[in-house]
């Protein structure tokens, strides 16, 4: 949940940044019963989750299917591929 942040609010405690470490202290915090407060200016994970490890890691496997597919068409492999995605 987003608050508007007002000057009377007080908090036991306030995290800023919500990267991996932020918001697992967050958790915590809350877990053990402190009124908790995450400070985060780009979105929740941090820039792993964001835009680092996680999207890079989808790309480059994303790309080794893409490798493999076309050297097994060139082995004479014949396959095709369903999409589970919903149409819209």
């Amino acid at each position: 949940m987003i608050l508007e942040i007002r000057p009377y609010l007080m908090f036991d405690v306030v995290v800023i940044g919500a990267g991996p470490g932020g918001y697992t202290c967050a958790i915590r915090a809350a877990q053990l019963g402190a009124k908790t407060c995450i400070i985060e200016k780009n979105g929740m994970g941090g820039t792993c989750t964001q835009r680092g490890c996680i999207p890079t890691k989808y790309l480059h496997s994303l790309g080794d299917i893409v490798r493999r597919t076309a050297a097994a068409k060139r082995n004479g492999n014949r396959f095709s591929c369903h999409s589970r995605c919903p149409s819209t």
